[in-house]
């Protein structure tokens, strides 16, 4: 079932899981990946149900709070996505990824200097985390400290060329530049 959601064959991920299921029902990482499969296929509730399954079995996991966290987010449940973000971050200090989720969902809310605050954090804990870049870089530019928001945007292009958001969030911030200085 990985291999297919790894291809892209949500679809026949998630049969493959169901079918592990019925051998293993008491699997939590086969409810998490499944979990992750429903939700690429934008099935939030049945994901939130296989990542709230997951943590029936493995309260401690910390990556199935953090995509629980990120479906809850997708749907506009904030208050519950900051609630499993923060647990997925006591659960494991060093997870960047929850401070990245955390900083992306501050930002969400307008909360800019909380998300700036949550990406620093993962940034200390992650240094090379292109999407933690990307997200300060957003940020500080929604600040007004466009400077360092550049700055941000060509860390996270030194790490990754390829990185798609922060490709389109430089070519923003460079075309309101030229609008600004006309």
């Amino acid at each position: 079932a990985l291999a297919l959601q790894t291809l892209g064959d949500m679809e026949g991920a998630v049969a493959g899981y169901r079918r592990a299921l019925v051998l293993n029902p008491d699997d939590p990482d086969t409810y998490n990946n499944m979990g992750n499969a429903l939700a690429a296929l934008d099935r939030p509730e049945n994901a939130v149900a296989a990542f709230r399954r997951a943590l029936a079995l493995q309260p401690g996991n910390a990556v199935a709070h953090n995509n629980l966290g990120h479906v809850q987010r997708t749907m506009g449940l904030w208050d519950d996505a900051e609630a499993s973000f923060r647990k997925a971050a006591t659960l494991q200090p060093g997870f960047a990824g929850a401070f990245v989720n955390l900083g992306n969902l501050y930002r969400d809310k307008d909360d800019l200097h909380g998300a700036e605050s949550c990406y620093r954090r993962a940034l200390t804990l992650a240094p090379r985390e292109t999407a933690a870049h990307c997200g300060l870089g957003l940020t500080l530019w929604q600040l007004g400290r466009h400077n360092e928001a550049l700055a941000s945007y060509q860390t996270a292009l030194a790490i990754d060329p390829d990185h798609p958001e922060t490709l389109v969030n430089l070519g923003i911030a460079r075309e309101q530049d030229r609008s600004e200085e006309h």
